[in-house]
């Protein structure tokens, strides 16, 4: 019977769709509009993306919103809020900074109830080729002023617009102690067409397609695997996301 529901949930949001065979409208203008997430205990949750023609403005979730800030076409912030008694309460944001078109830091601000020393966090960023870039983590307590470099620095290796490995390498050792390896088809991802997105290269967003499963070298172990249907122009339409490979989690419908 739960099975039959949801089979009848999918069908029902797939024929609700607006954005499938008769869409005519140039693929730069292809732009998420919402997501309906389904979980197996029939429960589901709506995302809404708000814009100014491809910037993205807003994404809205049931007890979160996030506002995205520019400079020109460029992303430079985002500020986090909760939602609280239908009103938004601003838990922490991102500022990015850009070197020669690339992503060059991102800094942090932390600012948890349950901490009272606030946290400042930034992440630099090191182009060693075309297809390599190393990630850097340091943390400022806010009383004390003094950085340190977390324990491990990434190592991101980028192809045709998408992160495919990411290595996380002993700062003091050199050793590299965890890899994860990342798949995806050759499809358009959702976010392709927002201004400044790709890159936000710390972001599954910015990606150019569409993620199908992460995979951890070290434990020989999928983290997760995702399958899709996609429309006419190539973009998902249905995602169903099998958390460890096995597990249905979550099925996500796009609406355009």
């Amino acid at each position: 019977m739960k099975k039959n529901l949801l089979l009848f949930l999918i069908f029902t949001f797939l024929s609700c769709s607006s954005n499938d065979s008769d869409n005519t409208e140039d693929d730069t203008t292809i732009l998420p509009k919402s997501m309906i997430y389904i979980d197996p205990g029939f429960s589901t949750d709506t995302v809404l993306f708000s814009y100014d023609k491809n910037k993205i403005k807003s994404i809205s979730y049931k007890k979160d919103k996030i506002y995205y800030h520019y400079e020109d076409n460029i992303i430079v912030g985002k500020t986090y809020y909760n939602i609280v008694q239908g009103k938004e309460v601003r838990v922490n944001g991102e500022t990015y900074s850009y070197t020669n078109g690339k992503l060059a830091s991102i800094n942090y601000l932390d600012n948890w109830a349950s901490n009272p020393r606030i946290i400042n966090i930034r992440s630099v960023y090191t182009y060693l080729s075309d297809t390599l870039v190393k990630e850097q983590r340091f943390s400022t307590d806010y009383l004390t002023k003094i950085e340190a470099e977390d324990d491990y620095f990434s190592l991101l290796k980028i192809k045709n617009g998408n992160l495919i490995k990411r290595d996380y390498v002993n700062t003091k050792t050199g050793i590299h102690s965890y890899t994860f390896t990342y798949v995806y088809d050759n499809m358009n991802s959702p976010f392709k067409n927002i201004l400044g997105m790709s890159l936000l290269i710390n972001d599954e967003k910015s990606s150019f397609n569409n993620r199908l499963s992460s995979f951890s070298v070290t434990s020989s172990a999928y983290l997760d695997i995702k399958d899709y249907e996609y429309d006419v122009k190539g973009y998902p339409s249905l995602e169903t996301y099998y958390k460890g490979g096995k597990q249905v989690t979550t099925i996500t419908k796009y609406l355009y």
